[in-house]
């Protein structure tokens, strides 16, 4: 027997079951998210998640069809001259559907609202580029719609939630490698219990209503469990048994047919002209990922439910002050660290100037081209580890003099490096003409520059919110890309410096 104290999990609901003798004592409004929170964890599986109300997971469901519609009717069945316009149309049913499920959640956010319009503007973009495959636009569509768009959408949608902490940028990265990993296999175990949720009738809405105070005891007996009538629980079977049924029989049923001619015969003739693989493949096609994609819906609004709940308390808190740094490297550690990196970088960066920035000469058997051409991308990475160490330092690590003018002078480094990397680039440019690969290069040059300049701003002013500035200034970086026209410019400049 439980205590008149202790929380009693329930699959949606939090009941407190009391002594014989007593009336069970409603949970404060105040404490459920605590106590359902509580009981989600002491279950070793996922079976304790707590499902949204009926109308919440029927428009989840009804979210998750219609991508997985515009996966069979869009991305599977485009044609090589309509690919990219399928495609396109299919992030942008993904990118409506996104806005209108956490729309309530996440109007108040800019960050939100600035990323759907830039997916929307790289998407149209993607749109008004010439059909001229192998050139540099057409790179910039594969990129567009392979890479930057999946990644834009699902940070857009995991800051549908509400929640962006601008001092505490972590939280957000794992969220979004979450959305990848995670959050579409987590609410597996209640994909059944929301459908049997969906299948029930619309007065269990009223009975889970968030608007009611205490526990509900409709449709509950005296000891305070569930009464579902008979009648409905035969329903919810045949619903379930169907929902199972359909997609095996369907597998089942495309075997036999390729496995049998007398029986293909007969199917034939029963169906009449019906391509009854096709239509088992659409089926499979659009019934198979919906599971996933519930989960990650699902999660992501249980979160944005949970942020709904604290947004009042949180609009009468102070603002939020910058980061604090968690001491988490030892200063020395750090220290030592830093200053073998340092004395590496100013080795190279005596090399640099002596022999690319200077041109005092080769060594035997090298030409400006060559030199320019090898190690270009790997400073170029090199560039980008200092930036990410400059982050890591600057957030984990105690802030003391030493540390800040070895930062200051990682900076520097980093300098060197980006002038060496422009300068090889140009070289080569020079001799062999420009290229896509080399004008995404440049324009990355210019990127980590700004992002550069970010840094050291963000080394003496601690309110700027470093990572979300940066995110903000790459979307705008690739956009203004797009919009350059690089097939255009790149055919421009060589024509203008006489190359082919």
């Amino acid at each position: 027997m439980k205590s008149a104290q202790e929380p009693a999990c329930n699959n949606d609901n939090i009941e407190t079951t009391a002594a014989p003798a007593k009336a069970a004592a409603p949970i404060p409004a105040a404490s459920r998210s605590s106590t359902t929170e509580t009981c989600t964890l002491a279950s070793s599986s996922g079976l304790s998640k707590p499902l949204p109300h009926r109308s919440r997971i029927l428009a989840l469901m009804l979210g998750a069809l219609a991508v997985t519609v515009g996966i069979d009717r869009l991305v599977l069945t485009s044609e090589p001259h309509t690919i990219v316009l399928h495609i396109a149309i299919f992030w942008m049913v993904c990118l409506a559907a996104s806005i209108a499920l956490f729309l309530r959640s996440a109007f108040r956010q800019p960050m939100w609202w600035f990323l759907a319009a830039a997916l929307l503007a790289l998407l149209i973009r993607t749109l008004t580029f010439p059909d001229s495959p192998g050139d540099a636009n057409s790179y910039y569509q594969f990129l567009t719609l392979s890479l930057f768009a999946p990644a834009l959408l699902m940070l857009q949608l995991q800051l549908g939630t509400g929640l962006l902490e601008p001092y505490h940028p972590s939280s957000s990265v794992i969220r979004w490698f979450g959305g990848w990993f995670v959050d579409p296999f987590s609410y597996l175990p209640r994909f059944v219990a929301a459908l049997q949720t969906v299948a029930t009738s619309k007065t269990d809405d009223a009975e889970h209503s968030p608007g009611a105070t205490g526990h509900n005891t409709a449709g509950k007996g005296t000891t305070g469990h569930d009464v579902v009538p008979a009648s409905r629980q035969l329903a919810q079977k045949i619903a379930i048994a169907t929902l199972i049924a359909v997609p095996v029989l369907a597998v089942l049923a495309n075997l036999l047919y390729s496995s049998d001619l007398v029986f293909a015969y007969f199917v034939r003739h029963a169906i009449g002209d019906i391509d009854l693989t096709a239509a088992i493949r659409h089926l499979l096609v659009i019934a198979t990922p919906i599971p996933f994609l519930f989960s990650l819906l699902a999660n992501i609004n249980r979160r944005a439910d949970t942020r709904l709940t604290e947004r009042s308390r949180q609009s009468a808190a102070p603002a939020q002050e910058p980061i604090q740094r968690n001491e988490i490297f030892d200063v020395v550690i750090v220290e030592i660290v830093l200053g073998a990196v340092l004395a590496l970088y100013l080795a190279f960066s005596v090399v640099q100037f002596t022999f690319l920035f200077a041109r005092q000469g080769l060594p035997n058997g090298y030409t400006y081209a060559q030199y320019a051409r090898e190690g270009f991308f790997q400073l170029l990475l090199v560039a980008c580890i200092n930036l990410v160490s400059f982050g890591i330092v600057l957030l984990c690590c105690r802030r003391t003099k030493t540390v800040l003018g070895m930062q200051i002078a990682l900076l520097a480094a980093t300098v060197v490096l980006l002038a060496s990397s422009s300068t090889r680039l140009r070289l080569y440019i020079n001799v062999y003409g420009l290229t896509w690969l080399r004008f995404a290069s440049m324009a990355f040059i210019v990127l980590l520059t700004v992002m550069l300049i970010l840094c050291i701003v963000r080394l003496f002013v601690a309110r700027v919110p470093l990572l979300v500035v940066c995110l903000i200034v790459f979307v705008a970086w690739y956009l203004v890309l797009g919009l350059m026209n690089p097939s255009g410019f790149i055919a421009a400049y060589n024509s203008g410096h006489g190359l082919s």
